[in-house]
Formats: C-alpha cells, sequence, structure tokens
C-alpha cells in the first residue's frame, strides 16, 4: 500500500495563495484559517463548464475554511463556492486519515458536483 504524504498547513497555505491567488482573510490562533478566492479568471479557470452554468453567482467568491491540529497539517477544510476541482485537490492534502476516508465517500451535493 502506498504511504500518502501529509501536507503541512504551510504548504498548503502557499498553495492556495500561489495557484490560486488566494488571501488570508481570518485566522484563529491555533486551528483555523480562512482563505478567499477572488479572482474572476481564476474563479473562471477552476469551475467545470456545468458548475458555470448551475452556477448563479458565477465568478464572485470562494472561500475556503483550512483546519489544523495542532497547526501542522491539514486535516480538514470547508469551502463555500462551487469547484469541484479544488476540493478534490484539498481532499488530497489531507492525508491517510479517517476524516479523509469519510470525506472521499461523502456525496457532493448539485448535479455538477457529481462524478
Amino acid at each position: 500500500m502506498e504511504e500518502k504524504k501529509e501536507y503541512t498547513m504551510e504548504y498548503v497555505e502557499k498553495f492556495l495563495k500561489e495557484k490560486y491567488k488566494a488571501f488570508l482573510i481570518d485566522e484563529s490562533k491555533s486551528i483555523v484559517k480562512i482563505y478567499k478566492i477572488d479572482d474572476k479568471e481564476i474563479l473562471k479557470a477552476i469551475m467545470s463548464e456545468s458548475e458555470k452554468k448551475d452556477n448563479i453567482n458565477i465568478g464572485e467568491v470562494i472561500i475556503i475554511t483550512l483546519q489544523s491540529e495542532g497547526n501542522i497539517n491539514l486535516t480538514s477544510f470547508k469551502i463555500q463556492g462551487q469547484s469541484k476541482k479544488l476540493y478534490n485537490e484539498l481532499l488530497g492534502m489531507i492525508g491517510d486519515s479517517e476524516l479523509n476516508y469519510e470525506m472521499k465517500k461523502f456525496k457532493l451535493y448539485g448535479p455538477y458536483m457529481q462524478d
């Protein structure tokens, strides 16, 4: 069985900033950081055609909440807005945990989020 790499919060934050021009809008001292993506070109690029068609507020904003136990590795996240691509990328950064296993079984909401 291939061992999955765990991604540090520092790596995930750099990934969001560089790839998606996300910027930090709030954080708690230990476990939560909140990022915002509002660059219209990036938002268009990370949405599938069906997501663009079904999303009334297309291109406005995506909010990402990152959670970490001990502020070391990414342990959970929440996305407000629609992007299956971003969801799958962040899911891959959680590592082999009970939560990751459960999140992979989770059925994403909306017809454009289905495989």
